[in-house]
This record gives C-alpha cells, structure tokens and sequence, in this order.
C-alpha cells in the first residue's frame, strides 16, 4: 500500500483547489463577457445602419435640390433619376396641388428605399412645394 505524507495531500488538495478556483474564475468571466460581446455587435451594426441612413439622406436631399431648380416643364417630364448607389431605389413624384390662373402650385415627392442585411426595407422620405413662376 502506497501511504503519501500529510505535505504531499496538502499540495494536492492546493492543486485541486487552484483548478477549481481557475474554472469558476472562467465561468464568471464567460457571463460577463457574452453580454459586453452581443452589446458590441448591436452597436456596430447601429452604426452601420444609421450610416446607411445619412447616405439615403444626402441622396434624397441633393435630388430635391436638383428638382427645385428646374422649371415647371422639366419637372413635369419626370427624368427618371440615376442613382449612384445601386443599393437605393429613388422614387420622385410630383402632384399639381392647385392651379390659380397660369400658377401652379407642385408637391415635389422624394423617397429613397433600401433592404439592409437581414432583408429589411426602410424608407428615407423629403418634400417641398415649389411653384411653376
């Protein structure tokens, strides 16, 4: 029969003990760092998005602005406008709200869509109102 010395079942019991406290030292490590990980993730994609939504705003915005400086005439031919972008769909319209003797009064209509990663559709959407003097 093998007998060890109290010193050797002492380093043992340390041993284990040390093993031990290493493992639950992980565990709790591990809870912690998932929720900081997933955290982390949302706010880059958050930044992505809020990005990609600036883009559409820009783009909405500078397509407004070339339509207010056209006349009634080329406003009314209706342009199909080019995207520079080939993950937004430009959408114009114009509506003759009212007509008072040879003043039109226009709604000028621009929507941007766009599918984000996970397939979604979101929308950025501008008007004004211009007149055809």
């Amino acid at each position: 029969m093998n007998l060890r010395s109290s010193n050797e079942i002492t380093t043992l019991k340390k041993s284990g003990f040390i093993l031990l406290e290493l493992l639950i030292s992980l565990v709790i490590l591990a809870l912690i760092a998932g929720p900081i990980i997933a955290l982390t993730i949302q706010g880059v994609k958050g930044i992505s998005h809020s990005g990609t939504y600036s883009e559409a705003s820009y783009l909405a915005k500078g397509e407004l602005e070339v339509l207010k400086n056209k006349t009634y005439e080329e406003i009314m031919q209706n342009d199909e406008p080019v995207s520079l972008n080939p993950n937004f769909e430009i959408v114009i319209e114009t509506t003759v709200l009212d007509e008072i003797q040879d003043c039109k009064l226009l709604l000028i209509e621009v929507l941007i869509e766009w599918e984000d990663e996970t397939g979604k559709t979101s929308h950025y959407y501008v008007n004004t109102l211009q007149t055809s003097r």
